[in-house]
């Protein structure tokens, strides 16, 4: 039953089903209600065709009871009292009359005579208080028995007595009124015991179905009544409508008035059951002209999700399911080419035309798992490192068109020997079959050269200086992701200490995994306090006044110890938790640097800088943000850049210190002489100070070539209006010859070793020693 073609058929024959017992339940229902609408009428009908009669019969009623008034025999009899002759000429009157009963009685009511049971005349008297000249028009009821009473005055000339016909009220008159109505008649006297039957066209046995209180809800006016499981509808009113104790009540089986409706009913069922019979045949012929083609269309959809493309669909057929299976053909031979397109470039760099990375690990693997793997495979990572540089300075086209050059000279190198995949923007993979740890080195140093040659783009020759790093199977491993990951380490680690090339060592896993930890947990460390600041202090030469101190950031984590700046800095910028970490180092050094204030010591704080902290735009803000919120004038915060970080993006890096210079911030070079300035550019910074690196101060005096360019940069300094600072002094000697030559401000291990913040606190109040003697160095008012 899952197939189209039982589908269709189950549709179709559902549809026409539905229909025919949808309009034949209708019909049916319609019919149902016309029906049963009439025997409500037909009740309605007989009462009045029983009221009509009962005009009719009045009439002659009171006719014949009037012939019995004047007669003049009866009225000699009456007059002369006797009684045979009175009740011979009842009797004769009633017989001809047709009444059952015939009475006399005086005007007061009295009896005189009966034919029939002597009794009932005494259960009837005629209204003493009638008017004589209008017939009666009553009811007797006694024992069981029920007539119908017609009385009329007896003159002579005047009223002597009342002379009445009574007519039984019996089943056979019952009968009589059921045939005129064409409905069951019953008269029920409703007395003060309750109601009883008194005649009726039903029959005994049918009239004991009926209870008590059945009877009392069909004189009621139910108009619907159960009596053993058969609707009956009924409709009640008072014989005489003046005398509510006969009830004339009309009655009609609901299931004999439905008859009609049953035979109509069968003949519907039957003539709805051929046009379904022929509905169900169209069907089944309309089931097989459409689920064929459908088939055979979805054979050919399976075949397809199995990735057979190469049958078209053989259908032959000028309509909508020729032209479906010819739409279908086309749209298989366009998924085959799409998905030959997509495998390739699911599989291939759209830029280069190399193979992906997936493609590459691919084959590797089967290169590693096959029947005969080589002896040894090589795996190169290969960073560029310019791709950034060349996209920001010379836009995207040409930087797409390096990697281009780059993968098509490093392609062309491996020819015969391997294959080449991108990986990345600009990280091309290596695979060296065969090749050995010593030889892929040498293969390394062999690509380093070409591409140090530079790559031609447009009238540019763009040298490159990439960065390699090389992982062996087995030696360094079997699977393929774990020599590429291996690779990357290395070729990492190159970049890093500058190398050329690296091969995997083992332990620069554990290096990288503590690297990753620490990016994990380092803002952490902001959070639980492992972070801390040391204060090394600064003294003016010339007098060896105290006049700052830089802020040192230091991190003690609990499970690796102290770990240096050096190593958690560049994570840090890597990673984007930079940000974080400066407002952390400035809000704790401009905290520090105003309890000093409080306490007497107004001393400038430095605080060094990344070069990723001079990206950010937001950077003067938020160093105006943290001097307002201590209530620090701006003069009293030194900032420490290096030449490194305001070269790497100088346009930038100037703006950002000159919003914060023009803010009153102090901008010091740190580092000065190790970077890559030049003195034109120097002349363009905004600084306010230089501070020699400490790799030019710690051999002074000894040292003849620092001494030549110690000189050269104070006396650059001097010319320029910069103050000096010279880091690292660690001896007197240096002191003493910095001073000589006019240097301006120290710091070193010779005056201090860095700080905690309370502990910096009493060695400045303490008035600290110049190296080497002399008056003790002090903190006031405008030291800094």
């Amino acid at each position: 039953m899952h197939s189209l073609r039982s589908k269709v058929l189950l549709i179709a024959s559902a549809l026409i089903l539905v229909t025919e017992l949808a309009s034949v339940s209708l019909i049916l229902y319609l019919a149902r209600q016309d029906v049963a609408a009439r025997a409500v009428r037909s009740l309605a009908a007989a009462g009045e065709v029983y009221r009509q009669h009962a005009r009719q019969r009045a009439g002659q009623l009171s006719a014949a009871a009037g012939t019995v008034a004047a007669d003049y025999g009866l009225k000699q009899a009456v007059a002369s009292g006797d009684a045979p002759t009175i009740r011979s000429a009842l009797a004769n009157h009633a017989h001809r009359a047709g009444a059952s009963l015939a009475l006399l009685h005086r005007l007061d009511g009295s009896p005189v005579a009966a034919t029939g049971d002597p009794a009932l005349a005494g259960h009837f008297r005629p209204a003493a208080d009638a008017d004589p000249a209008v017939p009666q028009h009553g009811l007797l009821l006694s024992g069981g028995q029920g007539f119908e009473t017609y009385t009329v005055a007896l003159r002579a000339p005047l009223p002597v007595a009342w002379v009445t016909l009574g007519y039984p009220l019996d089943d056979r008159y019952a009968r009589d009124l059921a045939a005129l109505t064409g409905q069951d008649v019953s008269l029920v006297a409703r007395l003060a015991g309750g109601s009883r039957w008194l005649a009726s066209s039903r029959p005994p046995a049918d009239r004991r179905r009926w209870s008590a209180a059945a009877l009392e809800r069909a004189l009621a006016g139910a108009g619907e009544i159960a009596v053993d499981g058969d609707r009956i509808l009924v409709a009640a009113s008072p014989l005489l409508p003046a005398d509510p104790r006969l009830q004339l009540l009309f009655s009609r089986s609901l299931a004999a008035a439905m008859e009609p409706y049953e035979l109509l009913r069968s003949a519907a069922l039957l003539l709805a059951a051929i046009p379904l019979l022929i509905g169900i045949v169209g069907a089944w012929w309309l089931a097989g002209t459409v689920a064929g083609p459908v088939e055979l269309l979805t054979r050919a959809a399976r075949r397809m999700q199995s990735g057979d493309y190469g049958r078209p669909v053989d259908l032959s057929s000028d309509d909508e399911f020729g032209q479906l299976a010819s739409a279908f053909n086309a749209m298989q031979a366009g998924i085959a080419e799409r998905e030959r397109r997509i495998l390739h470039q699911a599989r291939h760099d759209g830029l280069t035309g190399l193979p992906t990375r997936d493609r590459l690990l691919e084959r590797l693997g089967d290169l590693l798992a096959g029947p005969e793997p080589p002896d040894s495979v090589a795996v190169v990572k290969i960073l560029l490192n310019a791709f950034v540089d060349i996209s920001e300075s010379l836009g995207h086209d040409i930087a797409d068109a390096y990697v281009r050059q780059a993968g098509a000279q490093l392609n062309t190198l491996l020819m015969q020997r391997g294959w080449l995949a991108r990986s990345e923007s600009d990280v091309f993979i290596a695979v060296l079959p065969g090749i050995d740890a010593t030889s892929a080195e040498g293969f390394a140093a062999e690509l380093s050269r070409s591409l140090a040659a530079g790559v031609a783009l447009r009238e540019l020759t763009v040298p490159v200086r990439p960065a390699l790093g090389i992982a062996v199977a087995p030696e360094n491993g079997s699977r393929p992701e774990q020599l590429l990951l291996r690779a990357s380490i290395a070729a990492s680690r190159a970049a890093e200490t500058g190398l050329a090339c690296q091969r995997y060592r083992r332990g620069d896993e554990e290096q990288r995994v503590r690297r990753t930890r620490i990016v994990a947990e380092l803002r952490k460390a902001l959070q639980d306090g492992q972070l801390s600041l040391r204060f090394q202090p600064k003294l003016r030469m010339r007098d060896g006044k105290l006049i700052g101190a830089e802020a040192l950031l230091r991190w003690e984590h609990p499970d690796l110890g102290p770990v240096s700046p050096a190593e958690f800095i560049p994570i840090a910028e890597r990673s984007g938790s930079i940000g974080a970490l400066t407002r952390w180092v400035l809000e704790t050094a401009i905290t520090e640097c105003r309890l000093w204030e409080e306490a007497g010591l107004v001393l400038a704080v430095s605080v060094n800088l990344s070069p990723a902290d001079l990206l950010d735009r937001e950077l003067p803000w938020l160093v105006a943000d943290c001097l307002r919120g201590r209530d620090l004038g701006a003069s009293r915060l030194i900032v420490e850049v290096t030449e490194e970080a305001i070269v790497r993006n100088f346009k930038q890096a100037v703006a950002v210190l000159e919003q914060m210079r023009q803010a009153g911030v102090r901008v010091s070079m740190d580092d000065f002489g190790t970077g890559y300035s030049s003195l034109a550019q120097l002349k363009r910074l905004p600084i306010d100070e230089l501070k020699i690196d400490r790799s030019f101060v710690t051999g002074l005096p000894a040292a003849e070539t620092d001494c030549a360019i110690v000189k050269a940069v104070i006396s650059l300094a001097d010319s320029l209006g910069l103050s000096l600072v010279a880091e690292g002094v660690e001896t007197a000697e240096a002191w003493a010859w910095l001073r000589r030559q006019g240097a301006g401000i120290a710091q070193g291990y010779a005056i201090s070793r860095p700080l905690v913040g309370e502990e910096f606190l009493r060695w400045a109040s303490s008035g600290p020693a110049v190296p080497g003697g002399g008056a003790p160095a002090s903190a006031g008012p405008g030291a800094a």
